[in-house]
């Protein structure tokens, strides 16, 4: 849009390009005056922001991310072209605090604080209760003052996309050194961490870091990988059971074929040193085989021919 400058008291609009004809000029009685334009970019309308906030309230772990932000507030950044802020705000029990650990912080222009950051905020998203900012290339474990944290991520249309995050956020007990519980200050249902804290025992051996020093995941890692692999353990071993039933029915089947081709052989040379002992006691002793040993002889050539040697 094109505004004048000169006169002051004289405001005109001309549509854009008007520059690139003849100057307007401004007429009365007593003189002829030319019209000064100064260009003015405007941009298109943008409706009020909806506000992105997601609420992560009295959970003993969780997780946060950028895929956490609703489908609406990111038809509205692609619609209008305008930067991703959004504020998650977790509060857990009052006597408890809170442990932010990220699992993930990639964002697409690293060092470039106007452009894409991730800011930990106390009790309140004022400036002077932010606690943390990031806009590297890492992100430290935060631990929150009180029971409240807010996390706000931010990044303009250009590098929305391509900046990702994801944490942890656990809620943790301090150890009150003045009364100690059963389990050196942690309760029945809590696991103590080693560093004067506790958390849930549901969070013991759940897969995920939630001790600072990551106590809770120690001892249970065979028990933990079974749990998380239930169904291909159980394919494997069906697997395994059908091979191995397969090489054992082999091996018996092989045991018993030669086991009765032994016999066989056994039993035909058997009958064939019969035979060769009976013809040389014939040569040997032409006319002087007794009764006894002719019978034997017999006896034998009988008995493998009915048995089929």
């Amino acid at each position: 849009m094109i505004l004048p400058v000169q006169p002051s008291t004289f405001r005109m609009s001309v549509p854009n390009g008007a520059d690139r004809l003849s100057t307007p000029e401004w007429k009365n009685k007593s003189s002829v005056k030319k019209l000064v334009f100064d260009h003015v970019t405007t941009t298109r309308s943008v409706p009020d922001i909806p506000m992105c906030r997601l609420d992560k309230t009295l959970q003993e772990e969780g997780n946060i991310s950028k895929i956490d932000i609703p489908p609406n507030i990111t038809e509205f950044r692609h619609k209008y072209k305008v930067a991703t802020d959004c504020i998650w705000a977790i509060t857990v029990k009052p006597n408890q605090r809170i442990q932010l650990q990220f699992k993930k912080f990639d964002l697409d222009k690293p060092n470039e604080c106007d452009k894409n950051f991730v800011q930990i905020f106390s009790t309140h998203t004022d400036l002077n209760s932010m606690e943390k900012q990031f806009c590297g290339s890492i992100a430290d474990t935060v631990l929150s003052k009180k029971n409240v944290m807010f996390v706000r991520f931010f990044a303009v249309y250009n590098s929305t996309v391509n900046s990702n995050f994801e944490a942890n956020f656990t809620a943790y007990r301090d150890i009150d050194k003045q009364s100690k519980g059963e389990k050196d200050g942690c309760n029945k249902d809590e696991f103590n961490c080693e560093d004067a804290t506790c958390i849930s025992e549901t969070l013991r051996c759940n897969g995920r870091y939630n001790c600072r020093f990551r106590w809770d995941e120690d001892n249970c890692q065979s028990a933990q990988t079974l749990s998380l692999n239930d169904d291909h353990i159980i394919v494997i071993m069906v697997i395994f059971s059908l091979i191995l039933a397969g090489m054992c029915f082999t091996f018996i089947y092989n045991c018993i074929k030669k086991l009765i081709r032994d016999h066989q052989t056994i039993q035909v040379k058997w009958g064939r040193c019969g035979l060769a002992f009976l013809k040389n006691k014939v040569d040997l002793s032409v006319g002087h085989i007794s009764r006894a040993e002719l019978y034997g002889a017999k006896f034998v050539w009988k008995y493998n021919n009915e048995n089929g040697e």
